[in-house]
C-alpha cells in the first residue's frame, strides 16, 4: 500500500490534500431509502367496500404517500353492535378461559391486528384515520402505541360514535400530537363524537334510512356521506384526502 493510501476500518482512502481524503472505494451509485411515514385508514362497520382503496388512493394522490388499508372487523351486524357495546370506550384487557382457569390478558391494538405488514415508520409521520366503526378502532390502536411510548402525528375521526371518556382521553395523551374530530352534521348524520350511548342507541332507525337511500341513490347520505362507490363519492373522498393534507398529513 503506498504512502498516499491508506486504510481505516477497511476502506481504502486516497491523500489528496494535508487535511482532506477522498475514499476511494464504493463510487457508484447508491440506493436511497426514504421514509415515507404510515397513514391507516380504517372503514366503517365489516370495512368493505370500493369507496375503502378509493380514500386511500386519494389520500396517496393529494402527497400523504404512505396510506393503507387497515381490517379488523368480524362483519358489518357484529361490528356495529360492538361500535355499540364496546369498541366506543377504551378496550386495554381481554378476559377469557383457558386449560388453567380464568385469564386477562393485553388487547393487541397493533398493526397486525389491523392487518398492516408494514413496520412503524423511523422518520415519518405515524396517522390513524378512522371512518364510522373504523374511528374506534383507530382510537384504541392510537392508545395502545401512544401508552408504550410511541408518538402518533394525527388521529383522524370522521363521523364517529366514540365515547367522551375515550375523545377526552385521546385528546389528552401527550403522546398523540393531533385530534382531528369530522362530525357530518351539516350532512345530516346523526353520530358525533362525544355522543352518549343512549343518543347512539337512539339514532339507529335513521343511520338504517340513510343507509337505505344511500344505496338506492348511489350518492352516500347523511352518516354515509363518504361511504358510498360513483362519482359523487370520489369526488367527496378527494375533497376529504385535500382537507386532512392542508390539516398537515404527510
Amino acid at each position: 500500500m503506498g504512502a498516499d493510501v491508506i486504510e481505516i476500518d477497511g476502506r481504502l482512502y486516497k491523500r489528496v490534500a494535508t487535511e482532506q481524503s477522498t475514499s476511494i472505494q464504493d463510487r457508484g451509485p447508491r440506493t436511497v431509502t426514504v421514509d415515507t411515514g404510515l397513514t391507516v385508514y380504517l372503514g366503517g362497520a365489516g370495512m368493505t367496500g370500493g369507496y375503502i382503496h378509493d380514500q386511500v388512493n386519494s389520500l396517496k394522490a393529494v402527497g400523504i404517500s404512505g396510506s393503507v388499508v387497515g381490517r379488523n372487523t368480524e362483519g358489518q351486524y357484529v361490528d356495529a353492535l360492538a361500535g355499540v357495546t364496546k369498541h366506543r370506550t377504551r378496550i386495554k384487557t381481554i378476559n377469557g378461559m383457558g386449560n388453567t382457569g380464568p385469564y386477562v390478558a393485553e388487547a393487541d391494538w397493533s398493526l397486525s391486528s389491523l392487518n398492516v405488514s408494514h413496520a412503524l415508520p423511523r422518520v415519518g409521520q405515524f396517522n390513524l384515520i378512522g371512518y364510522s366503526f373504523g374511528s374506534l378502532v383507530a382510537a384504541q390502536s392510537a392508545l395502545y402505541y401512544a401508552d408504550k411510548g410511541r408518538s402518533i402525528d394525527h388521529l383522524v375521526l370522521i363521523g364517529s360514535p366514540i365515547s367522551q371518556e375515550m375523545l377526552n382521553e385521546s385528546r389528552q395523551h401527550p403522546n398523540i400530537k393531533n385530534v382531528i374530530v369530522l362530525d357530518l352534521k351539516d350532512h345530516g348524520d346523526p353520530i358525533y363524537a362525544g355522543m352518549s350511548l343512549v343518543e347512539l342507541v337512539g339514532s339507529s332507525t335513521l343511520l338504517m334510512t340513510q343507509m337505505n337511500d344511500s344505496t338506492s341513490r348511489q350518492e352516500g347520505v347523511g352518516h354515509f356521506y363518504y361511504g358510498i362507490d360513483g362519482e359523487s363519492g370520489k369526488q367527496r373522498r378527494l375533497e376529504l384526502a385535500r382537507y386532512l393534507y392542508d390539516k398537515g398529513l404527510r
